[in-house]
């Protein structure tokens, strides 16, 4: 993370190259070089690295040393970034790139009375940030005005394009929804762990929630190596047994054999929770132990003579389901719901289990599900006054 702007109060991760140099030089990370790109003919350009200047808030879009190229053709040309080039009809074909700075504190725009100084109006905009070269070159953009973190600019013309000017695209700093401005040492996710403190390794941290960030609970980061792709997980009991899907097929129908149905069993040790919106996404099963060929995500139960069973268990946690938004339908669509056998209940807060099964014809099988994947979630209310706490801070531990 570096520090920079106005008395340095502005801050970003910034890949750090050259360090065993006398001129180490910045580089933005982006979300996915995917979804930043530029093209020329039939050849892509795809950026994941873009050099940027902190001093002056640009971009340099003709660095092209970090670039990743998928040619199509012998011709290839390294295409800058934020650029494009195609030889074809006027209007009719066009070259594209992408920029896309979501997940960074940076948004594209253009620099104060640069629209002015070249007698430009505001829906001309774009012309102070980029310039046609070749001939009968246009360009075209959405948004139509440079503005935002995600720009798509479309460039051609008669062996023609357009690049930006001097090779420098003006951007801004601020953080913006969902990714607010984080607060050093409190963390909320994962990805603002990233930033306030440099974390790389796979593991447990403590965030922080509520409005005022007076809560805190401990969460477990994945794939913390790659940018912009650590995800939160919530820890559950370290007895596995508490939290499964089970699929039973006793008594199935060969005919049934080959449909697409669950098969198996899945133990969990984590469920990945979005923080964002407070729900348990039951269809990451990236930290379960599973048995079987398609066995059930957490919370979903199937079977066909016999019932299938679920169970999530969140005791130990700062955590609770949410019934009052979860609930649990069947499925296949296609038979009604008076044909299945379907007991969902709680046992407490923060414990449902459920057994469910079809019915309605010998052989045929089904089961119960959260609508949307999702197990919504919220913090346990907690009473300092009545915990003897100094503040209304929430922390847990979990039992060896």
């Amino acid at each position: 993370m570096l520090h920079f702007g106005e008395k340095w109060k502005n801050f970003a991760y910034i890949y750090c190259r050259y360090m065993d140099t006398p001129n180490p030089k910045e580089y933005l990370k982006l979300v996915s070089e995917k979804s930043n790109f530029a093209t020329f003919r039939k050849d892509t350009v795809y950026y994941e690295l873009i050099k940027i200047d902190l001093y002056t808030l640009e971009l340099v879009a003709n660095d092209t040393k970090l670039a990743n190229v998928s040619a199509g053709n012998s011709e290839f040309e390294l295409v800058p970034y934020g650029s494009a080039r195609v030889c074809g009809s006027p209007g009719k074909t066009m070259g594209e790139f992408l920029i896309d700075l979501t997940g960074t504190p940076f948004h594209v725009t253009v620099k104060k009375g640069m629209v002015e100084k070249m007698g430009l109006t505001k829906a001309q905009s774009l012309r102070a940030v980029w310039e046609t070269t070749g001939d009968k070159a246009q360009v075209h953009s959405s948004p139509p005005v440079p503005h935002g973190q995600v720009f798509k600019g479309y460039c051609g013309g008669d062996c023609g394009g357009c690049v930006a000017r001097n090779n420098r695209i003006p951007i801004r700093y601020k953080w913006g929804n969902p990714y607010k401005r984080p607060v050093p040492g409190k963390p909320r996710n994962c990805d603002e762990l990233k930033y306030l403190m440099s974390e790389t390794d796979d593991g447990e941290y403590d965030f922080h929630f509520g409005d005022r960030l007076q809560y805190n609970a401990i969460m477990w980061c994945r794939n913390m190596k790659q940018y912009h792709s650590p995800a939160e997980y919530l820890t559950l009991p370290p007895y596995r047994k508490n939290n499964f899907g089970v699929s039973d097929l006793t008594g199935m129908d060969e005919s049934e054999k080959y449909i697409d149905q669950y098969d198996g069993y899945s133990n969990y040790s984590r469920v990945r929770m979005d923080l964002q919106s407070g729900f348990i996404d039951i269809y990451d099963t990236s930290e379960s132990v599973d048995t079987g060929p398609r066995p059930p995500p957490i919370g979903v139960a199937y079977g066909c003579s016999k019932n299938g069973s679920f169970k999530l268990d969140m005791v130990g946690s700062p955590f609770e389901i949410d019934f009052e938004k979860t609930e649990w339908e069947t499925f296949p669509e296609k038979y009604p719901r008076s044909e299945f056998v379907m007991n969902v209940y709680n046992s407490s807060a923060q414990t449902v289990q459920g057994e469910c099964r079809y019915k309605g014809q010998k052989g045929k099988c089904g089961g119960c599900r959260p609508k949307e994947g999702r197990v919504y979630v919220k913090l346990i209310e907690f009473n300092a006054e009545e915990k003897g706490a100094a503040d209304d801070v929430l922390k847990f531990e979990y039992a060896d």
